[in-house]
């Protein structure tokens, strides 16, 4: 893993300068980088092992949430979630999530080798537990088109209609011990979730409530979450989060129109620190990885990155929520094929907040080999 303190000059301050920061986190470096070194946005900067000890905002947020520094992981065990947007624009993201699920299995059970010694980067997984939760957390009261159901945070594992070569029904979440063929099509099945899920998207909301709640000791959904297993969630949603407590957002008596109400009111969502405060309850050892792919321009580096290095892609004009005059919605941030989406600017502040526990990849971007490895060595190496 990279040197990020040097990536913070290589890539941020120097970016126009430095021609190598390429357009992606998959771009090669040329030529091959030595010993010692990684390779980073098509540059070679020094290699440097990513679990380090997080800041003291870290520290205290965790005793905030009643944790320690304690608790015993077993080398192996992975608790993976996906929270996954099911809104009417989702259809194409998510079937490029599904096809590049197995190289992710890879890069869990099977890490590439340091070509110095011959050892694995980290730590194999050989005991895998995956699950699937929508972005829909209904409405309220208030009756709002494609906002009739309300999954809750639930763990989903019934195909939607539509999906074929599914069985009817699977475990509440998958198990593996190995990769292979058969739990990536059934992930495919799980995790296509179709695209008539809310429009009003609260991707961190359904996580907190699956992690606190559905999956604390008692909830229903709660021996997915093992106590001495690692944890990682990707998210995958094309808007931003409109995750609130307060349903009065939902209204469509309100004063501002509905397509535009999580834009309007942002005094009425959540503080991003609650959900971090909740996956440092959920895993009190620190042994936790988020991995968001987003609205971020797939092409400014210092929006695919990890959390500590993220917050000036906050201060990036294409980053800016706007309403388009022509259509009365936010305007997007990028587009690829059938891939379109709006800046993920709440998904950036959490990543801030979890900094080098969370990574951010533009969901415009199909190249997700390089940011599943990445997510694979961070949900093995965090503390």
């Amino acid at each position: 893993m990279v040197d990020l303190q040097w990536i913070r000059i290589g890539c941020g301050v120097l970016a126009v300068a430095l021609s190598g920061c390429g357009p992606s986190a998959d771009t090669p470096c040329t030529p091959a980088c030595g010993a010692g070194f990684g390779c980073y946005f098509g540059i070679c900067v020094p290699d440097e092992d990513a679990s380090m000890p997080p800041d003291g905002r870290d520290d205290a947020r965790r005793e905030d949430a009643g944790g320690d520094e304690g608790g015993t992981v077993t080398p192996g065990k992975l608790d993976l979630l996906f929270v996954v947007d099911d809104s009417g624009s989702m259809g194409e993201a998510q079937r490029l999530l599904a096809d590049a699920f197995p190289l992710l299995l890879d890069a869990l059970f099977t890490p590439p080798e340091d070509p110095t010694t011959g050892d694995p980067e980290y730590p194999a997984v050989d005991d895998l537990h995956v699950g699937v939760i929508s972005s829909d957390m209904g409405t309220g009261s208030f009756v709002v088109p494609t906002c009739s159901g309300n999954d809750d945070g639930r763990l989903l594992h019934e195909p939607v209609a539509g999906v074929s070569g599914c069985a009817a029904t699977y475990p509440a979440y998958l198990t593996a011990t190995t990769p292979g063929a058969a739990v990536a099509h059934d992930f495919a099945c799980i995790a296509t979730l179709g695209t008539n899920g809310c429009g009003f998207e609260q991707p961190l909301g359904a996580m907190h409530k699956a992690l606190t709640v559905h999956m604390a000791p008692g909830g229903p959904d709660a021996a997915f979450l093992r106590a001495d297993a690692a944890l990682a969630v990707v998210v995958l949603t094309d808007e931003n989060d409109c995750s609130t407590d307060d349903s009065s957002m939902f209204d469509p008596s309100g004063p501002t129109p509905l397509q535009t109400r999580c834009f309007d009111h942002p005094d009425l969502l959540t503080p991003v620190v609650r959900y971090a405060t909740g996956l440092d309850g959920a895993r009190p050892s620190g042994r936790y990885a988020v991995a968001f792919l987003v609205g971020v321009p797939p092409g400014l580096s210092s929006c695919n990155t990890t959390g500590d290095l993220i917050s000036p892609c906050l201060a990036d004009a294409s980053m800016r929520e706007r309403i388009n005059p022509s259509t009365g919605q936010v305007q997007t941030v990028c587009e690829n094929g059938g891939v379109r989406a709006t800046p993920g600017i709440r998904h950036v502040e959490l990543a801030t907040e979890l900094g080098r526990r969370a990574v951010v990849r533009s969901i415009c971007d199909p190249g997700f080999e390089t940011f599943f490895a990445q997510l694979a060595e961070m949900a093995q190496t965090a503390r």
